[in-house]
């Protein structure tokens, strides 16, 4: 237990100077190294050390008097991970000829991925330069990398996320944000790849933006880790799943073969990661997808996922109807893009894929839910998608 303590002293205290730049991949006979890594995350204590050292040169305070976290997505696999975290932080400073100590929050999002190389204070520089700064489509301040825990913070939005007023049940407000999610995706599909190119010349190679595009087969963990994992943990599926995959793959190259046109995408865009502002604007966040590809991806990722998220916790499925249906005619009338069944064929195409990414991660987390992965598998299998 003593030697443990000391091992995870040493850590943090690497942690803090930000000096680690490769996790080890893990061992059969020791525990994978980026476990620890998740730990400090975790620790209030040590993010609150962590804050006090790199928020020193951009935020104006004295001390940290506590930090809060709350966990929005927390998803271990082995050695990988994909987390995003929310850091509650109350600092204490003291005004000019006042003696008494004042108190202020703030929010500070960690998103961080194992696998990935993170370029999300990139994409939210790129995308704050592009209109999305401040007014009714915005993204959050981005404010450094930490390439120990392979990750990016940034000052959040005060706010809640859409899957917050659907467990309310707040139908009204839901239907309002929906469309003004649909104005948000508008606004990014309508970004040029050139200005993603002329800000890639502006920053370090290493640094840069992927431009080229990224297909459904290339999204991580990639088709061949996911069917190895499948058919190892769940054989069951496995077939399925690589019916599934082909089908949507080729279907998907398909369109690319036949259209040079493509556009910048969230590439995760779901309720948990668009936020209602107090200050009434729309705010998205985890840009872990973010890429160059068919704007129909973020369309069927958002229906499919608004559709789950609101059945589980509304159960109404006309009115879910009718608000997918707000979504894709408020996006089409914002866009002026036409709506045929050649888009209509991609968007379910995307649906499908969503599902089964759901689906996935029900099965690759700690404790697979096999009951809800079978839900959105016997979705998929049904076909029964029904937009405009």
């Amino acid at each position: 237990m003593a030697e443990h303590a000391i091992e995870l002293d040493n850590l943090y205290e690497n942690i803090a100077k930000d000096e680690v730049t490769e996790f080890e991949e893990p061992d059969e006979k020791k525990e994978a190294g980026i476990t620890k890594p998740i730990d400090a995350l975790l620790d209030a204590n040590f993010m609150s050390q962590f804050f006090m050292k790199k928020l020193r040169n951009i935020i104006n305070f004295q001390y940290i008097n506590r930090v809060t976290i709350k966990k929005h997505k927390l998803s271990i696999d082995d050695w990988r991970y994909h987390i995003v975290i929310e850091y509650n932080i109350s600092f204490i400073s003291k005004r000019k000829n006042n003696l008494k100590n004042v108190f202020f929050d703030e929010t500070v999002f960690c998103t961080a991925h194992s696998d990935e190389p993170r370029k999300n204070i990139d994409i939210l520089k790129f995308l704050r330069s592009n209109g999305f700064s401040r007014g009714p489509f915005a993204v959050p301040t981005p404010l450094f990398i930490s390439k120990i825990f392979k990750g990016s913070f940034y000052i959040g939005a005060k706010g809640h996320d859409l899957y917050y007023f659907i467990k309310s049940k707040n139908r009204k407000r839901i239907e309002k944000i929906v469309a003004q999610i649909a104005g948000w995706l508008t606004k990014l599909h309508k970004l040029k790849i050139e200005n993603l190119v002329l800000f890639n010349k502006n920053i370090k190679e290493k640094s840069r933006i992927s431009e080229k595009t990224i297909s459904l087969a290339e999204v991580v963990p990639g088709v061949k880790n996911i069917l190895k994992v499948i058919y190892d943990r769940f054989p069951q599926f496995g077939d399925f799943y690589n019916e599934s995959l082909k089908e949507f793959i080729a279907k998907e190259d398909m369109f690319f073969k036949n259209k040079k046109k493509r556009w910048i995408i969230h590439g995760d865009a779901h309720p948990k990661n668009f936020i209602k502002a107090d200050n009434d604007s729309i705010v998205a966040i985890d840009f872990a997808d973010f890429c160059v590809s068919d704007f129909a991806r973020d369309l069927g990722c958002f229906l499919q996922q608004f559709e789950y998220m609101s059945n589980r916790k509304i159960g109404d499925n006309a009115w879910i109807e009718n608000v997918n249906n707000l979504f894709l005619e408020t996006y089409m009338k914002k866009s002026s893009i036409h709506y045929d069944n050649s888009l209509k064929d991609r968007i379910e195409n995307y649906y499908r894929w969503t599902a089964l990414r759901s689906a996935t991660q029900y099965l690759f987390s700690d404790k697979p839910q096999i009951r809800e992965a079978e839900r959105l598998l016997n979705q998929i299998q049904e076909g029964k998608i029904v937009l405009l």
